[in-house]
């Protein structure tokens, strides 16, 4: 009889359940014949309902709460709610809707979701704004087809004629909230409902959700990186910052974003994919090469080595612009067109001592590392530092303890670092080699020499 009353309870909740509020508490009274009725309270507890995923109704007996009496099934009418011998007190029922801890976190992310595409599409939908995929090493790459353009304005012509609504619709498909990210040009802002130029991606969204009600959700983390294509240079928006290279534009813009921020050094980046993959950085140790001998102080050393010497660069995306050579790095394909395209060597110049590179890549990190954003000073010397790693690597020159020991020549230092590169000598490994010829060093201070006398290059 139990079961039979249950069961009206469920078809009373199933019924009108939607009508309760998260916490609600509702009666049905059985009339018998003669003087028997039998009321059932019942308490039902939701919590708010997941998009995404099933419900997962269970039952639970709450024994603080009054419970209906069970009645042997031969007498249906008999006076149940006296405690009589023949009876048996039962718990309430509670309702409840139970989520899965890992299953909650999952939901959220994909709300989340949800609102990055309902934004990125309410963006493109309606103004002059355009997502780049990424630069292949020969163009940029359109992130609603695979066709790519030399130059970006090339690029946003291409999307603002050759892509329709339903198109710009269906963009961003296929990412997490973990990784979702978009580089976004918005150089010559227009909204494109009542053609106004707009100055900014802040002020764009505020437009749309003001002036013409478009639905923009601010209630989440932005992971929209705007910048300016202007003069053949990629400008940041929030600092006066330029960059020549669309690479160093998107490492750089992370310091604006606080979304995501490393425990350690306290960098700040826009997604948590990002913040994993800098994370790796920070596990040092001893890494060791899953295809030769080389060892690596991180994880993330180990990886590039593995990629860019034994997987062949990833399939070597930097195409030359001239042939159909690729490359590995950018360094080797720009050797390449100096060497056999006759293209003039590339030479910046640091704005701040004048010394000259040969890679965008090498100028970067002496320009970060040497002269901006210099926060962790050695409390020993002058020397500054933009990474705490950096620091703490340099700090144990200053100490007097030398326990990593040469078992060749018995020598002592004082970091494994510096021991792992001098066995390179008793090894002969040259890890060191010049990108202009076929010349390669074991040490970093001859592999310097080299490029200065024979290159006329100053080495970092």
């Amino acid at each position: 009889m139990q079961i039979f009353y249950f069961l009206i309870v469920l078809s009373f909740f199933y019924a009108h359940g939607n009508r309760f509020d998260n916490s609600s508490r509702f009666c049905l009274q059985l009339k018998g014949g003669g003087k028997s009725n039998l009321k059932l309270e019942v308490v039902v507890k939701q919590e708010p309902a997941s998009d995404n995923e099933e419900d997962r109704i269970t039952i639970e007996y709450d024994p603080k709460e009054p419970g209906p009496v069970e009645k042997k099934p031969e007498n249906l009418t008999a006076n149940v709610g006296q405690g009589s011998s023949q009876t048996r007190v039962k718990p309430i029922p509670v309702i409840k809707k139970r989520y899965m801890s890992d299953k909650t976190s999952k939901s959220d992310g994909a709300a989340e979701l949800v609102k990055h595409l309902k934004n990125i599409r309410t963006i493109m939908l309606h103004s002059t704004a355009t997502p780049i995929r990424h630069y292949d090493g020969t163009g940029y790459v359109c992130m609603l087809c695979p066709k790519l353009y030399p130059q970006v304005p090339d690029l946003k012509e291409h999307v603002l004629e050759d892509h329709d609504e339903i198109d710009k619709s269906s963009c961003m498909e296929g990412y997490t909230s973990r990784n979702f990210l978009v580089k976004l040009d918005i150089t010559n802002l227009y909204c494109l409902i009542c053609y106004n130029k707009i100055d900014s991606l802040e002020d764009l969204m505020e437009h749309l959700a003001t002036d013409h009600k478009k639905a923009i959700h601010t209630d989440i983390p932005n992971h929209i990186l705007p910048f300016k294509y202007v003069e053949s240079k990629f400008h940041c928006l929030y600092c006066p910052k330029v960059f020549e290279h669309f690479k160093h534009v998107q490492e750089h813009m992370n310091i604006h974003y606080t979304n995501y921020v490393c425990d350690i050094c306290n960098a700040t980046y826009v997604n948590k994919q990002l913040l994993n993959r800098h994370a790796l950085k920070h596990r040092t140790g001893e890494f060791k090469c899953t295809q030769c001998p080389k060892i690596y102080s991180t994880n993330r050393k180990r990886l590039d080595h593995e990629k860019f010497v034994h997987n062949d660069g990833l399939a070597k995306r930097n195409k030359c612009p001239h042939c159909e050579a690729r490359f590995a790095s950018y360094a080797q394909k720009r050797s390449h067109m100096v060497q056999v395209h006759g293209v003039e060597p590339l030479s910046i110049k640091c704005d701040y001592c004048k010394r000259t590179f040969n890679t965008r890549s090498r100028w970067y990190n002496h320009n970060k590392r040497s002269h901006t954003e210099l926060k962790h000073k050695c409390d020993h010397c002058d020397q500054k530092f933009s990474l705490q790693s950096d620091l703490e690597k340099h700090l144990e020159k200053h100490s007097s303890i030398r326990e990593y020991k040469c078992d060749v020549c018995h020598k002592a230092y004082s970091r494994k670092y510096t021991l792992r590169n001098h066995m390179n000598i008793h090894d002969n490994i040259r890890q060191f080699k010049c990108e202009f010829c076929s010349s390669s060093f074991v040490q970093k201070w001859t592999w310097k020499v080299h490029m200065k006398n024979i290159h006329k290059i100053i080495a970092t």
